[in-house]
């Protein structure tokens, strides 16, 4: 199945992995950072399956992907899935961004496609997940240029209360006057 067809069945998900899909194809050799990576078979509708769909996409079209994952079991179920152009780390989300940042200052790179998906999100930790994805950003905040796309997933209203892994990154984006161009299941801004 190519990312295309896998895009088809992310339901809640259709419209922001169009639109990322939209901003890769302006980039030539993409480079994407995802955290937290797929960890069950076809759970397109429920986890969205962003690492299938990612490393498919630089299959087709080329680029780099990189994505991390804390759980071994996660890294392996996604490591069996995956081809040559994606490379999984197991370690915690923070500090490898942090790793990675320093790397991609050396390389002179920058990311174009950061997609932050890694601590669950549950009401018994609604803050902990939040401030995690903020504490993401921060730790690769200098290898993001303008330009670069950036997507929370697992978001939504309750009662017409923002909630979710990107509370605090949409409050943090706003004030530097980000626009989120979706603000969805997924929230997507462009620095």
């Amino acid at each position: 199945m190519n990312y295309k067809q896998m895009i088809e069945l992310t339901t809640k998900r259709q419209r922001g992995f169009e639109i990322m899909i939209g901003h890769l194809n302006k980039c030539k050799d993409p480079l994407i950072v995802e955290t937290g990576c797929s960890r069950q078979e076809n759970n397109f509708s429920g986890d969205g399956m962003s690492t299938l769909i990612f490393d498919s996409y630089v299959e087709t079209h080329g680029g780099e992907f990189h994505t991390v994952d804390i759980d071994q079991a996660n890294v392996d179920f996604a490591r069996k899935r995956t081809k040559g152009n994606t490379a999984i780390h197991c370690a915690d989300s923070v500090l490898f961004l942090h790793n990675l940042d320093h790397v991609l200052a050396q390389q002179g790179r920058k990311i174009d496609l950061l997609y932050l998906d890694s601590l669950d999100y549950t009401p018994e930790q609604e803050l902990e997940s939040s401030l995690h994805h903020i504490y993401e950003l921060c730790a690769i905040r200098p290898s993001v240029k303008q330009g670069t796309m950036i997507v929370v997933d697992d978001n939504f209203y309750v009662n017409g209360v923002f909630k979710g892994k990107g509370k605090f990154m949409f409050d943090y984006m706003k004030k530097i006057n980000c626009t989120c161009i979706l603000q969805d299941y997924q929230c997507i801004w462009v620095l």
